[in-house]
């Protein structure tokens, strides 16, 4: 009996699973939202009828997705289908859910790094110059329109967007990351959403201002900060590395600022638009950003939050 409702939901799940990719892929408009959920009865289903079942409803999905979008489909499926699985697999664990948002970046990074390779073994097709060529393209045009008003480009102009177009091909790697953590932090929060619903047992993320990163993270943006004075020779793998972790490694210390922030602000407590206005206006000036990731290096430094913690209870 229990076999048989198990067959039933992974086929009714594998059903939606198809509809969401239909409605994803053609759609306009409301196919980008609804993409984000596909992962999500992938998570379910392993969270209530286990690992080996989830795997099975992924071998079926991928079938029928190569049969409906041909090889199209493969790409997709393997990319919601290994971060639905883990997220539903970590959770099923009882894992915390910062574990379960590792594991489900490091999924989706590997998925997406896997399709890297396989574009260039078997399409012959390397992101990395496809965005070069894209980008010369689109300079091209810009040097032809600015020639038409009259305002043509210096060569000071064009050396530094060639320098800056030459800089975002290194930073791959940091794209790749950055898109699998961003994915895996939206299937999860959905998969805690209607997994609660449903009552399953799904932990949820802690307030923002508890969030804090391990203090060993100061030391490594420093090395890299130290690194990042040498004058690697441009497209070396040094070169690459440092400047990779140097973004990553600035956006956790900003993570990190931010944090602090709220966790101040609540622990003053101040009305808490004010780091929600802060937060707004980190994206819209740079220079505000880089106060707040000083901030954030010097609360994981120096561990204000427990000084200020200690202050509030004398």
């Amino acid at each position: 009996m229990k076999k048989t409702q198990t067959l039933t939901e992974g086929a009714i799940l594998a059903a939606l699973i198809i509809l969401l990719l239909l409605l994803g892929l053609f759609v306009p408009f409301i196919g980008f939202i609804v993409l984000w959920f596909v992962p999500i009865p992938y998570a379910i289903y392993v969270l209530r009828r286990g690992v080996k079942p989830g795997i099975l409803l992924g071998v079926v999905t991928l079938l029928l997705s190569v049969m409906i979008f041909s090889l199209m489909g493969i790409p997709t499926v393997l990319l919601f289908a290994s971060l639905g699985i883990v997220i539903g697999a970590l959770y099923k664990n009882k894992k915390s859910p910062f574990i379960v948002l590792l594991g489900g970046s490091l999924a989706t990074i590997a998925t997406l790094l896997l399709g890297f390779v396989l574009s260039i073994a078997l399409l012959d097709v390397h992101l990395g110059q496809a965005f070069e060529e894209a980008t010369q393209q689109s300079i091209g045009m810009v040097e032809q329109i600015s020639q038409l008003t009259g305002q043509e480009l210096t060569d000071q102009q064009l050396t530094q967007i060639n320098e800056s177009v030459e800089l975002l091909q290194y930073l791959i790697t940091t794209a790749i990351i950055g898109t699998g953590v961003v994915m895996a932090f939206i299937v999860q929060y959905l998969t805690i959403a209607i997994g609660k619903r449903m009552r399953l047992q799904v932990e949820s993320f802690p307030p923002f201002r508890k969030w804090k990163f391990p203090k060993v993270f100061v030391w490594y943006y420093l090395v890299v900060l130290l690194l990042g004075l040498v004058d690697f020779e441009r497209g070396s793998t040094m070169f690459l590395v440092v400047t990779n972790l140097m973004i990553i490694l600035s956006w956790v210390m900003t993570i990190q600022g931010f944090s602090f922030l709220y966790f101040y602000c609540h622990t003053k407590k101040y009305k808490m638009f004010i780091p929600n206005v802060i937060l707004i206006l980190g994206f819209i000036l740079p220079p505000l950003l880089y106060l707040v990731r000083i901030l954030g290096i010097i609360d994981l430094g120096f561990d204000l939050r427990k000084k200020i913690s200690n202050e509030k209870e004398t």
